[in-house]
């Protein structure tokens, strides 16, 4: 959002947000939700609900707030909400966000709070903004050098044929599989299939592992 004075700028974040979309749920309103936090920290969900999407609203990627909900990953010890905006771009909004908006904005937030939260987070990215940087074939070279580093002759590994990439959009990952070929220490060629596992953020190496004739192997 473009810098703007605060009450100007609360009053834009307000326009996004649908009173409707932020109401306090019961558990019969999203029982998975409420069976995976419990009953206390689906208290504290409903508390900071709105300002969850309030968080969204900041951004000048969402141009409207279309749906709020408790995501999939979300735990007692740490909430997570999913906001989807009507343009279609998804914002995970995590407890210190809500509460970092709520300080900055609610006039009856206590000054412990404004203390703790108020300049803690910075305004929220949609989940595309994490993918930008995020180069297929260039992580697939990344992979494929660990491995090569990892070889025992580094000269005869090879990836073979074509790979295969799932993307975790909201995890920021994507998950890399692919045959290849080295060989091993007794100069016989050794065939298996990697899987890599790559932060779409910076490229970096989450987990690399490799299965062949002879098991699973960590890599990484």
């Amino acid at each position: 959002m473009a810098t703007l004075d605060h009450d100007t700028q609360w009053k834009a974040m307000n326009a996004k947000v649908d009173q409707s979309l932020t109401n306090p749920l019961e558990r019969n309103d999203d029982p998975v939700s409420y069976d995976k936090v419990g009953k206390r920290a689906f208290g504290s969900a409903n508390e900071l609900r709105r300002w969850a999407a309030l968080a969204a609203s900041q951004s000048d990627a969402c141009d409207n707030v279309a749906w709020v909900s408790l995501s999939e990953k979300a735990t007692p010890a740490a909430l997570l909400w999913k906001i989807v905006c009507t343009n279609k771009e998804v914002f995970l909004i995590p407890e210190d966000q809500a509460r970092s908006v709520r300080a900055q904005f609610d006039p009856n937030a206590t000054l412990e709070d404004r203390k703790k939260f108020a300049a803690l987070v910075t305004i929220a990215q949609p989940v595309s903004a994490m993918w930008k940087p995020f180069d297929e074939g260039l992580a697939v070279v990344t992979c494929e050098s660990a491995l090569e580093r990892a070889a025992v002759d580094r000269g005869s590994f090879s990836g073979e044929g074509l790979w295969t990439v799932a993307k975790d959009e909201e995890g920021g990952i994507a998950t890399i599989v692919r045959d290849y070929s080295a060989k091993n220490a007794f100069g016989g060629t050794l065939s298996g299939k990697y899987q890599c596992i790559v932060r779409a953020n910076d490229g970096s190496i989450a987990s690399l592992k490799t299965k062949d004739a002879l098991g699973v192997h960590r890599v990484l």
